[in-house]
């Protein structure tokens, strides 16, 4: 018998995609012969998200939640059924995904099951040279799911508490770890990918979106329980080592913080072509390029996170 599924989708301001994702859901439901529900949840659009998503036959609520996480929670509040599926209202989903959703939860061990997310052909080389186009075939038994690909049985998904609404990001990563931590398998596979049509498109979004990213990344990780966390220090540290060296004209920390000022987005970038199907060699000096501003954005979000951990601990001892 086929596992009955709701489909959460969470979405702001995707009036230029979110036609392109629900119909590809509806797609899927039409060829999926257990139950569905779709449930719309506008997060306070100031496009036409909510007129969109209105022509389909779909369940549009809205809200005003100020994370991800709330968003989310307040889709599945509504869902009824064994399986909370969660896909973003920029993601097109594969004709294959709640067939593979299904097979997945057959395994009673299963508590999670999700997929990557790969950019679109033809998007510019900004996105196509730090996403994949196409994925290496793996499967990772406790691995982090993307929030916009992320299905969880709803009884677990209570259990847990849901998203952890304290989080404006990681909160995916966060549920993926609780999962594993309740003695369940929380299973990324590559071949259940989603089409992530609302990448950053220029060098400055991609600042902006790490920079936002990384405002919560010790909340959600603790300070030292993330490889990209570790990364965002060392970075942060050859940068002190190069001002050092320059400022007192030490020429080995110079040498040293320019070294390790290079190599961190380097490191970042070969972490990320590891996901990558097929490499386009040529668009390396731009996956570098991204890779500067990425990591650039994750520390400036990091400082802000320290910033505000120092407030918070200042009040304490004030009080």
């Amino acid at each position: 018998m086929k596992i009955s599924i709701s489909i959460i989708v969470p979405a702001h301001n995707e009036g230029s995609y979110i036609a392109k994702s629900l119909s590809s859901i509806q797609n899927c439901c039409v060829n999926y012969s257990g139950k569905t529900e779709i449930i719309v949840v506008d997060n306070h659009s100031s496009d036409n998200t909510n007129e969109i998503a209105s022509t389909f036959d779909v369940n549009v609520i809205r809200t005003i939640a100020k994370t991800p996480s709330k968003v989310r929670n307040d889709g599945a509040a509504l869902a009824q059924y064994e399986i909370f599926a969660f896909v973003d209202g920029d993601c097109e989903v594969n004709g294959q995904w709640l067939e593979l959703i299904n097979k997945a939860y057959q395994d009673t061990s299963v508590g999670a099951y999700g997929g990557q997310h790969i950019a679109p052909l033809e998007d510019n080389s900004i996105v196509t040279s730090w996403n994949p186009t196409s994925l290496k075939s793996s499967l990772d038994n406790k691995g982090k799911l993307p929030g916009g690909n992320f299905s969880i049985r709803s009884s677990l998904f209570k259990q847990i508490g849901g998203f952890n609404e304290q989080l404006t990001s990681a909160e995916d990563d966060h549920l993926s770890k609780q999962v594993v931590l309740a003695n369940f398998k929380c299973v990324l596979d590559s071949n259940n990918y989603i089409v992530h049509w609302g990448y950053p498109k220029t060098l400055a979004a991609v600042f902006v979106k790490q920079k936002w990213h990384g405002k919560t990344q010790i909340k959600a990780h603790g300070y030292f329980g993330d490889k990209l966390v570790l990364v965002t220090y060392a970075w942060l540290l050859a940068i002190m080592t190069t001002f050092i060296g320059v400022i007192s004209d030490v020429k080995l920390f110079t040498a040293f913080g320019v070294l390790g000022l290079f190599f961190g987005p380097l490191i970042i970038l070969i972490n990320r072509l590891k996901y990558h199907h097929h490499i386009k060699w040529l668009n390396i000096p731009v996956g570098y390029l991204v890779a500067l501003f990425f990591i650039s954005g994750r520390l400036s979000g990091l400082l802000l996170e320290f910033n505000d951990i120092l407030k918070k601990h200042i009040r304490l001892n004030n009080n």
